[in-house]
Order: structure tokens, then C-alpha cells, then sequence
């Protein structure tokens, strides 16, 4: 099983011991079987010997069955622990465009759904364990009783087991299908929360989307669900049959005589096992499910573990001040785009300098965005070369590269918590940016976290500004950071801010459609992602009209 076998990985010694202990427990089964079925047909005068040898057989199960317990109860946690860091961790060393290929709701399934799944078949591992360990004494006592009829039994379980795992396979079939179907179900929860708004404005959408969009994925997903449940109910009832038969045989079928006396003690065997089967079969189908949310992770975890994981090679000293960075025939293409959609940005070929503002205007989809992204180094060139200062920017240096960026982006997220910020500034200085920001009234920063961070999405532009200003490095970068703010703070941007970062001596990039032209030092423009004209400002060269990001000619 995939999920045994993950276990192994984990700790293969724990797991060596627990099922030595399980091991142990299925002999003490065995053996105490002998002693009870002893005990029924007298076959021994001596009942004083009989009663130590169960108690002390007792007392050996109980302490197996405890070390089995605890051992795999800490593996089965230590598991959990580990499922979640490595997914974590593969994720957030993946290359951003790989994981921009893959849907949201992929990802947040994985993190939630299908570890849950696993977590929650994991306290089944010693049940497992512990009660094959007893099936196995069952059946190590049936044939040391009678050697052709344990050799029968044997052969029931191979044709209960044969029967059994084909019923089960059907039942995977339906329960990963059951998995796909929910993947996409928890994305279309995830819009019909997100868009809400829109869906309440527009009945006849809001009613086609749950009917025609919504409600056939539910119902896929109770149809596989329902199938692969009753595909195991089948081969439980299954089970149960063959020990009723098996039983019948026993008390009806068997000569008397010789094969007679065995028959107390099979029937003992078939009466004790029913309890460990039921366990058995009642983990069976979360075990399935275990497996199935475990190949999924396992999928995303080597879809992502198969690109370029990005990390360096040493750790190098970052830049309080940087002169120049220069891209030199830069493109990128989207690697997951079909031919007939693909967007190459490029060959750019730009240099920006310390203590310079430039604009970067254009039309949607000509670029911008993705060349935002490659210049903070989110995004790897596909050909071309990016230098800071003269170092050339490749896999070694990645990291470290991107830790001169401080970049609010068009869609941000806030952290509620200023982490990786020396805390021994920041609540001075955010309090006097918070009310330059004007959101003194609104957020309030204490122990290096945000008192709140459900603002309006301008105000939360505002906030994420404050922090590119905490951090404190030496290159900006503003993805239409005014297109959600009111007049007075689009001005404050502009006239105020932009001025004071290039008078201290950082490098300013935006990315605008603002008519605030002559604050920039030089205006790029886009088309189709390639750059067709770079104008300087400076020193008197006046920008030309059509170059201007007023929000028309563009």
C-alpha cells in the first residue's frame, strides 16, 4: 500500500519495531487460543497451568499490543508532519510560472481535503496492524489443530482475498474519480464565495451557474462516492458469508470422529476472528481513500519537484545600494500556453539606474506584468542575461537576486504579520507611515503585526506600500499601485513618494496608466511585449505626446 509505504519512508525503524510487536501479539493469539480451546475439551488435568499460561499470555499481548500502539500512533503523527512541511516546502521552492499553471483549487485541496484524508486513516494503522496480527495467530492455530484444515482455510482467504481486492479496485476507480470531481467542486465553491457579489446581481446567472455548473459536479461527486461505497459493502458482506459458511461446514459437514474434535476449536477460531475482520473492514474503504489522496499529493509533489527547484547555492551578502541592473536581449515565453495562444515577451533590452523613475505604459496584454515579473527575477528568462551591477543573474543567484526587489504587485496579498523585518524600527516607523498612508484610524501595529487587514482593496494597496517601505531595498516596483486610490492619494504617489524613493537613491519602476508624466525620468512603452520606444525625460528631453500614460493614447 502507498500508504504503508510512505510510513516506511518516514521511519523505518519505528515501523520495524511496531510490527515486531504485532508479530509478537499474533503468536500470544495463537497461543492462548490453544490453552482456551485446552481448557473447552479438557485436554489438560492440570488447570492451574493452564490458568498462569493465560495470564501470562495476557500480560505479553497487552504489552505488545502497547509498544504497537505507541509506536505507530507517533510514526502515524509524525507522518502527518512530515506530509505537510514536504508539501509546503515543494511548493514554495517551485518556479512561480509552474505553479501559476496549476489551479488554485488544486493546490488548496491538496493542503486541505486530501491531507485531511490521510490524517484522518492514519489512526487505523494500529488497528491494521494489531488485528492481521491476530488473524494471523487464528490462522497459525487452525493449522497447527488440524494441518488439512487450516490448509483450506488458508484457501478460502486466498479466493475471500482475490474476490475482495477486485471489488476494492472497482471501488478505487470510483473513489478517484470521487477525488477529481471534488477538486473541481471546491473550485466552484471557491467562485460561487468569491463571486457572490456578482452572482446575487445577475439571477439568471446565479441560477445557470448552480444548475448547470455547480449542481452536476455535487452530484458526480455523490454518485462515484455512493458507487465505491457499496462496492465495499459488497466485499464486506462478502467476508462474512464465507466465515457463515465456513461455519455451517464445521457443525454440519464434518464425519464424526477424528475430525470432530477439532471442531470446537475452529469454531472458537471463526467466533474470535469476526471482531479483528469487522476492524479490518471498517479501515478498508478509509484506507482506499488514504491511498487515493496520497497519489494525488504525491502527483503534485513530483509535477512540482520536476521543474527547477529553486534555491542557492551560498548564501550571499545583499546590496543596500545598487547602481545599475541591466536586462540585454531578455525574453520569456510561457512554457504552458498551446502554440496558438503563446506570448513571448521580448528581446528587451533595458538599463535602469540608481536614483531613476521610469514608466512603464502600454495596453492590456502587452506585457507589462510579465516583464514585472521577470525584472524581480519571479519570472526565469528564457534567453538573454539580467546583471545587478555588472553579476549575472542565473539559478545559483536567484535568491538572492530578487532580495533587492520590493514589489506591490496589481493583485497583493497581505500578511497579517511583518515577519523577516527587523522588529526594532518597525512599529516607529510604520506609525508615521500609517498616517501619511492615511490608515492611523483604521490599522495599528503592535508586536510586529497588523491589528487588521480587512480594508477596502485601495486601502489594502496603501498597507502594501507600507510594507515595500519597511523593507527597505533598493529597487521598486509599482504594478498599477494608483488605479484603486482616490485623487488626493494617487497625487501623494506620484508628486510625493515616487520623488522621495529616487531622491534616495532607489531605482523606481511602475507600471501605470496615470497622466502623471513628468515625474518620470524615462517612459517604456509596450506592445505585444516587445519594447517600442524608451524616452528619457532628464536633462531636458521632453517626453513626446503619445508616449505620455494618460490613460487614452494607450
Amino acid at each position: 500500500m502507498r500508504l504503508l509505504k510512505f510510513l516506511l519512508e518516514c521511519a523505518p525503524g519505528a515501523l520495524a519495531v511496531a510490527v515486531g510487536a504485532n508479530i509478537l501479539s499474533g503468536v500470544c493469539t495463537a497461543a492462548m487460543l490453544v490453552v482456551i480451546n485446552a481448557v473447552l475439551i479438557g485436554a489438560s488435568p492440570d488447570a492451574t497451568a493452564l490458568a498462569v499460561g493465560f495470564v501470562s499470555l495476557v500480560v505479553v499481548l497487552l504489552g505488545a499490543r502497547s509498544v504497537s500502539a505507541y509506536l505507530t500512533f507517533n510514526l502515524s503523527h509524525r507522518a502527518i508532519l512530515a506530509l505537510r512541511t514536504r508539501l509546503a516546502s515543494v511548493i514554495l521552492r517551485a518556479p512561480l510560472i509552474d505553479l501559476e499553471a496549476l489551479r488554485a483549487s488544486t493546490l488548496l485541496s491538496a493542503f486541505t481535503e486530501n491531507v485531511n484524508v490521510v490524517v484522518g486513516a492514519l489512526p487505523g494503522i494500529p488497528a491494521l496492524a494489531l488485528n492481521t496480527a491476530i488473524l494471523g495467530g487464528c490462522f497459525v492455530f487452525m493449522i497447527w489443530l488440524f494441518p488439512l484444515g487450516g490448509a483450506g482455510a488458508i484457501g478460502v482467504l486466498v479466493f475471500a482475498v482475490v474476490a475482495y481486492l477486485r471489488l476494492t479496485k472497482k471501488a478505487g476507480g470510483h473513489f478517484m474519480a470521487a477525488q477529481r470531481a471534488f477538486d473541481a467542486m471546491f473550485g466552484y465553491y471557491r467562485a460561487i464565495t468569491e463571486g457572490i457579489k456578482e452572482l446575487k446581481l445577475h439571477r439568471a446567472r446565479r441560477n445557470a451557474y448552480y444548475a448547470d455548473v455547480f449542481l452536476p459536479q455535487a452530484h458526480a461527486y455523490r454518485d462515484f462516492m455512493f458507487k465505491g461505497t457499496v462496492l465495499h459493502h459488497a466485499a464486506h458482506i462478502l467476508i462474512y458469508v464465507l466465515i457463515l459458511a465456513a461455519m455451517g461446514v464445521i457443525l454440519f459437514a464434518l464425519p464424526e470422529g477424528a475430525y470432530r474434535r477439532v471442531a470446537v476449536g475452529y469454531i472458537l477460531v471463526l467466533l474470535f476472528i469476526g471482531p479483528p475482520i469487522e476492524t479490518i473492514l471498517l479501515w478498508v474503504p478509509a484506507f482506499s481513500r488514504a491511498n487515493i489522496a496520497l497519489a494525488e499529493i504525491e502527483r503534485l509533489h513530483a509535477t512540482l519537484s520536476s521543474a527547477r527547484q529553486e534555491a542557492d547555492a551560498a548564501p550571499l551578502e545583499v546590496r543596500t545600494s545598487v547602481s545599475t541592473l541591466e536586462l540585454r536581449d531578455v525574453t520569456f515565453t510561457y512554457p504552458h500556453e498551446a502554440n496558438d495562444r503563446e506570448f513571448t515577451l521580448g528581446p528587451v533590452s533595458l538599463r535602469f539606474s540608481r536614483g531613476e523613475s521610469v514608466f512603464v505604459v502600454g495596453g492590456n496584454g502587452s506585457g507589462k506584468s510579465t516583464l514585472a515579473k521577470v525584472l524581480c527575477g519571479l519570472y526565469h528568462p528564457t534567453s538573454g542575461q539580467i546583471l545587478l551591477d555588472g553579476t549575472v543573474v542565473g539559478d545559483g543567484n536567484r535568491e538572492w537576486y530578487r532580495e533587492h526587489f520590493s514589489v506591490v504587485f496589481s493583485e497583493i496579498f497581505l500578511f497579517d504579520r511583518l515577519a523577516g523585518i527587523d522588529p526594532r524600527e518597525v512599529e516607529r516607523r510604520a506609525t508615521t507611515y500609517l498616517t501619511r498612508l492615511g490608515l492611523n484610524r483604521v490599522v495599528s501595529v503592535q508586536d510586529g503585526m497588523f491589528s487588521t487587514t480587512a480594508l477596502s482593496h485601495g486601502q489594502r494597496k496603501r498597507l502594501a506600500l507600507l510594507v515595500a517601505y519597511l523593507e527597505d531595498r533598493p529597487i521598486y516596483i509599482f504594478d498599477e499601485w494608483a488605479a484603486d486610490q482616490d485623487p488626493d492619494f494617487k497625487r501623494t504617489f506620484y508628486m510625493e513618494l515616487i520623488p522621495e524613493l529616487r531622491a534616495a537613491g532607489k531605482t523606481v519602476i511602475v507600471i501605470t496608466h496615470d497622466a502623471y508624466h513628468d515625474v518620470a525620468d524615462r517612459i517604456v512603452r509596450l506592445e505585444e511585449g516587445r519594447v517600442v520606444e524608451s524616452v528619457g525625460s532628464r536633462d531636458g528631453v521632453r517626453v513626446p505626446e503619445h508616449m505620455r500614460p494618460n490613460g487614452v493614447l494607450l
